[in-house]
């Protein structure tokens, strides 16, 4: 399986768009902690990406030409931000800065 940042149209495609940040931007040391963690505590719901590159929550999950039906209210990006930071908090002793936080959008294919 590939990762491919962007959106590709072939049948074989599943585009997301995710709440979250890219784990390359924690620090070195948290980032080494957050690979082991989420392999060992099974975190799949906060991560994406074949190598679980992206740490976040999805907003919608797409193939093919589906209407997006996103929830960007404020109230709810805030729930999914405040519910990392605190497992980030709790797991690596870690504040996650607000600011990492960002739209992200990616397919996962299959090729």
């Amino acid at each position: 399986m590939k990762i491919r940042k962007g959106f590709v149209s072939n049948s074989s495609s599943s585009s997301y768009v995710i709440y979250g940040f890219f784990s390359e931007d924690l620090p070195e040391d948290i980032g080494r902690e957050w690979d082991t963690v989420k392999g060992r505590d099974n975190l799949w719901k906060y991560y994406y990406g074949y190598d679980g590159d992206i740490v976040g929550r999805s907003l919608e999950h797409w193939e093919d030409t589906d209407i997006l039906t996103l929830d960007l209210s404020e109230d709810h990006l805030k729930d999914i931000r405040e519910d990392i930071k605190k497992l980030f908090k709790e797991k690596l002793n870690f504040d996650v800065p607000d600011n990492m936080f960002k739209l992200i959008g990616t397919t996962w294919y299959d090729g």
